[in-house]
């Protein structure tokens, strides 16, 4: 009786050690792959849509990037001005759209994904130069939260 209470548990660890390391190593994947050019390009590798925020000297802008379609951000301002020159932040985040992308300037609404946790965040940085666009450290992902 007691060797099968131990097999029994010692499955059941197992079990929840090998989920749990597969759960680890899928929240540790790119949401997105990052490129640079002309642009800020984004390709998304899972599921969903994302909402891609870029952050600069005096900037910030977001935008949405729908499930299975890629998106290019442009280095210019509002007004069709290049940005100047310098280092930008962007966050990529796992998102559904309630409304338009703030991209047309209408306002829109962010949920965690079903079951209510935030999902996951992939972040890093690019360099602006002349109008070109070097991805300078793409961060990894991570799981959801604020900043």
């Amino acid at each position: 009786m007691r060797s099968s209470i131990f097999r029994l548990f010692l499955s059941a660890t197992l079990t929840l050690g090998v989920l749990t390391m597969s759960s680890v190593a899928r929240a540790s994947e790119p949401i997105a792959q990052v490129m640079g050019g002309g642009g800020l390009s984004v390709y998304p590798k899972v599921d969903g849509s994302l909402s891609l925020t870029v952050a600069g000297p005096g900037f910030w802008h977001r935008m949405m990037v729908e499930s299975g379609e890629g998106a290019v951000f442009r280095p210019d301002d509002q007004h069709g001005r290049p940005l100047p020159d310098g280092l930008y932040r962007y966050e990529i985040r796992v998102v559904s759209a309630e409304n338009e992308s703030a991209s047309t300037g209408q306002a829109f609404a962010l949920r965690a994904p079903q079951g209510g946790a935030p999902g996951p965040v992939q972040t890093g940085t690019f360099q602006i130069d002349q109008g070109s666009v070097s991805v300078v450290r793409g961060g990894g992902p991570r799981q959801g939260g604020s900043r």
